[in-house]
């Protein structure tokens, strides 16, 4: 009884216990519970401010790996088609070591995060204790 294809189902979040469309994180997480094929979940897009408190919710409901790969922190302004500031955010090195801490299974990044953040992270997980 093996599954023939494995994959991984991600959600963005608005702030640390919901979907963008209001869903408790909770609730998503008790549905993928021992769902066949899947991987892991995701937060993806999201906020890193977020991430942390996401991945409570997700570990409260499941028990499936959770792998996080969240935006710059920067918010897109689709009238003006810019970026703007977000939130302060701790460096990526730092979130992501807490991110692991409290459950992530793997560590990306999501828009306007570079690949000197990405190496940065990498860096930091490797090294860690």
């Amino acid at each position: 009884d093996q599954v023939g294809a494995w994959g991984w189902v991600s959600f963005s979040c608005r702030d640390g216990r919901h979907l963008n469309d209001g869903t408790p994180v909770r609730e998503v997480a008790r549905e993928c519970e021992g769902v066949r094929g899947l991987a892991a979940v995701g937060i993806n897009c999201t906020a890193p401010g977020h991430v942390e408190s996401l991945i409570g919710e997700f570990r409260e409901a499941t028990t499936t790996p959770i792998l996080v790969y969240p935006n710059s922190g920067e918010r897109y302004d689709a009238r003006s088609k810019r970026w703007a500031p977000g939130a302060e955010a701790p460096p990526w090195p730092t979130a992501a070591r807490a991110w692991v801490a409290a459950g992530a299974t793997g560590v990306g990044g999501c828009c306007r995060v570079s690949p000197s953040d990405i190496a940065a992270v990498r860096a930091a997980l490797v090294s860690a204790p």
